[in-house]
């Protein structure tokens, strides 16, 4: 009689309870990182974006020898950078500061630099 009750028990035995769970880990495992890639490589597109627009202020400001300093919104991709140029001028050289982060980050993005004369042709 007791055969016949170990037969008829129904559940699953702890290897194949182990199994499961090790397959479980491992397809989240691949998950997690297959995210954590995702978020790297929007993290390094963010952050190229904000460089190639701080690049092209910087260059449209000694291009034109501007001295004036501004905040301005840049809208690329659907995303809105806020971009801060400051302009110091000391002794006929001019210091160029182009700051660039996203308007719903404090975190800044991309910082250029760059000194010219203003009067070098």
């Amino acid at each position: 009689m007791n055969r016949e009750l170990l037969n008829t028990e129904k559940g699953f035995t702890i290897i194949e309870v182990l199994v499961g769970a090790f397959i479980f880990m491992l397809g989240f495992s691949v998950l997690i990182f297959l995210l954590s890639r995702l978020m790297v490589n929007y993290s390094i597109d963010e952050i190229s974006t904000a460089n190639r627009i701080a690049q092209n202020h910087l260059e449209v400001t000694i291009a034109t020898k501007d001295t004036i300093a501004f905040t301005k919104n840049d809208i690329v991709d659907n995303v809105k950078y806020i971009v801060e140029n400051t302009v110091v001028v000391k002794d006929n050289m001019a210091c160029v500061k182009v700051n660039v982060k996203r308007s719903t980050k404090e975190k800044v993005l991309s910082k250029l630099y760059y000194e010219f004369d203003l009067f070098e042709n």
